[in-house]
């Protein structure tokens, strides 16, 4: 019988102190969600001032309202042929130098490349009227020379990011004698794709009316029609915000990306205009119809080697949008690159970081020549 009884009695104590380690787990964790709401609380209510694009830069030439910055060279040599990056219209292009060690920009400097970025600048009504001919064939072209002019080479690496990447083939295809390499990530090409909500949105999108209604398409329609496009991010966005609340370097990667997402910027709108119509609801790319100007498209004579980066989980361009850009052009050496990131993780991805980008300095370095001693402007 006093077996027995302790034998409850043993029952009895285990129950007990299972039900004092829950109530210790729980008190923790009420703990944890208490400290957690009091930073996000401060943090919601008064952001820090995150300081993106800190690899040291100057700017070198304007062209309007155009800027061509330069990242001042951390090793005594440079790869001869120099590399431009072409960004889209519609966000600033920080987004390729977001903040040390989610730069893009950063790891080309530090492996030995002479690095420049084009910065659109902030449209006014007065650019309402600019094109996809302007912004290809007089600014991206005078901004080309000035690269080639301040570097000495005759021919320069472009690398074409979203529609900046769309710009960077239709430029390549006129002015092939300019380009050494090109390099393009996460590129709308084919876009009769009906994968991503942003491809069967754009179809239905009436770009005429916006731009006859705003002159420029708003930077705030644009933003506001992406998040559209997920209804339930913003509640995702916070979830996320609040579980890695503690985590100061995740705190600053998430501040930063809020800055950039929501530092929009206007949209030509004869350049917004075309940019729809001809590339998302014609798909004049692939069929070879594009016409600039007076110029007629051709990509055969794209010739030149050719790095193609797709964002395997990308819901914005979708990959097989970008991954038959290499079946259009007549480029012989052709290399494509992947990663399981989203569109602007390709950018500031740990994982893109880490093992695409050593690839594709990696074939960059191989065709860009030799070493030389920095120029200087």
């Amino acid at each position: 019988m006093i077996t027995v009884h302790l034998s409850f009695f043993n029952k009895d104590m285990t129950f007990i102190e299972e039900v004092m380690n829950m109530q210790k787990d729980m008190i923790e964790k009420t703990s944890d969600n208490f400290r957690k709401f009091f930073k996000f609380n401060d943090l919601i209510l008064s952001p820090p001032d995150i300081k993106v694009g800190q690899t040291p830069s100057q700017i070198v030439y304007r062209k309007h309202k155009a800027k061509l910055i330069r990242y001042t060279p951390v090793k005594e040599q440079v790869y001869k042929t120099p590399v431009l990056i072409s960004y889209a219209l519609v966000n600033k292009p920080y987004v390729v130098d977001l903040l040390p060690g989610r730069s893009i920009v950063e790891v080309l400097v530090n492996n030995g490349f002479d690095v420049y970025l084009i910065d659109w600048g902030n449209p006014t009504n007065s650019d309402s009227k600019s094109g996809l001919d302007t912004y290809i064939n007089f600014y991206l072209d005078r901004l080309v020379d000035k690269v080639r002019e301040i570097s000495g080479s005759d021919k320069i690496n472009l690398l074409g990011y979203c529609m900046g990447g769309t710009f960077s083939l239709l430029y390549t295809a006129l002015h092939q004698q300019k380009i050494k390499n090109l390099i393009l990530m996460a590129t709308p090409f084919d876009c009769s794709k009906d994968e991503g909500i942003l491809f069967k949105w754009a179809k239905e999108m009436p770009v005429g009316e916006i731009a006859e209604k705003y002159g420029n398409c708003p930077g705030w329609l644009l933003s506001s029609s992406f998040a559209a496009l997920k209804p339930l991010g913003a509640v995702d966005k916070v979830t996320g915000f609040f579980k890695g609340v503690e985590d100061d370097k995740f705190v600053e990667l998430f501040l930063a990306m809020e800055k950039w997402i929501n530092d929009t910027v206007d949209v030509p709108g004869r350049a917004y205009t075309e940019f729809m119509t001809y590339c998302f609801q014609q798909n004049l790319l692939p069929k070879n119809q594009f016409v600039l100007g007076d110029k007629k498209v051709d990509l055969k004579k794209i010739k030149c080697p050719f790095l193609n980066i797709v964002a395997d989980e990308d819901t914005s361009v979708p990959p097989s949008s970008s991954i038959p850009i290499g079946d259009h052009i007549s480029s012989k050496d052709k290399e494509l690159l992947t990663s399981p990131v989203g569109h602007i993780g390709l950018s500031v991805s740990g994982k893109a970081l880490k093992k695409l980008w050593p690839k594709a300095v990696e074939w960059m370095a191989k065709r860009s020549g030799e070493m030389i001693n920095v120029s200087s402007e």
